[in-house]
């Protein structure tokens, strides 16, 4: 082979393996074949993907420096249109950074197993919008009910939001400095200016902040992940949005939410799914942002 040639042996065997680490990403989580089998797969793909490349590529470069000459030299390369006769061309490639590849490899797995193959209702619960959803609700009717709201979910309540944090919205809240620098929050009567976050909702997006820190992944994946996060703080936004509509509508939508017998049952709830901003659109981005960049369908 002559130089260029080993360069772009390089980037084949580079792009094998990193299509060959996706689809397996793609096709774990939609397969039903059984677990042995998932398992021998997996086995495979991880032996040509980390432990063939390594070998390929330093079979490659004791090739290149081996000083092997193929018997028969190739047509020297024509130089472009209008190029002078005594004018130098750089034909060969740039070297692949194999330490950069792998790190791609391993970035693009964790957002397979981040999203995976979850749909609309899997993606809600990554990010645990349901739960968040019906315990602020049950906040709101404990301010309400005071006394009256039962021990066991009040109980439930702090549970859940143990390791969690609160969202104060500018638009439900007037937040302002004091002379001395502390932010001071005054709420607005008949106003709900602050809901509560889960530690699940947290977590999951941090991981999320992580990979929108990457310094490895692609730029057109990194802004399918900004659109994802996007959505995200528009739930957030719309949660204030329709928390606050049917407090002022009715409170007593929050005392009478999980009775079954109630005209109110599940309004609110209702009210916000049918206003979400889908997670599955967003994902099914990210996805083809991946195959975009790497060629595949």
């Amino acid at each position: 082979m002559s130089p260029p040639d080993y360069a772009t042996a390089r980037w084949l065997m580079i792009g094998a393996a990193i299509t060959a680490v996706v689809w397996y990403g793609f096709w774990l989580p939609m397969t039903d074949e059984p677990l042995w089998t998932r398992s021998l797969i997996g086995v495979g793909v991880g032996i040509v993907a980390l432990g063939g490349l390594p070998w390929g590529l330093n079979w490659i470069e004791k090739r290149e420096n081996s000083g092997t000459i193929s018997t028969k030299s190739p047509p020297a390369p024509r130089p472009p249109m209008g190029t002078p006769a005594n004018a130098e061309v750089n034909s060969s490639a740039p070297e692949p950074n194999p330490t950069l590849l792998q790190a791609q490899i391993a970035a693009f797995e964790k957002v397979q197993q981040f999203f995976g193959g979850l749909d609309e209702s899997g993606l809600r619960y990554l990010f645990d919008f349901p739960n968040m959803l019906r315990f602020n609700i049950l906040f709101i009717r404990r301010d309400l009910q005071k006394n009256n709201f039962p021990a066991e979910l009040s109980t439930e309540m702090n549970n859940y939001f143990n390791g969690g944090q609160g969202t104060i919205s500018l638009r439900y809240a007037n937040v302002r400095a004091t002379p001395s620098k502390v932010m001071h929050v005054e709420w607005i009567h008949g106003k709900i200016g602050v809901i509560n976050t889960s530690r699940k909702f947290i977590e999951s997006r941090q991981i999320l902040a992580d990979l929108l820190a990457s310094t490895v992944l692609p730029s057109q994946v990194q802004e399918s992940l900004r659109e994802f996060d996007k959505t995200i703080q528009e739930n957030i936004e719309l949660m204030f949005d329709v928390l606050n509509e049917r407090f002022s509508h009715n409170p007593a939508e929050f005392i009478f939410a999980e009775d079954p017998k109630s005209e109110y049952y599940g309004t609110i709830v209702g009210e916000y799914a049918t206003r979400f901003h889908q997670f599955g659109p967003r994902a099914d981005d990210i996805r083809q942002s991946i195959r975009k960049y790497l060629g595949t369908k």
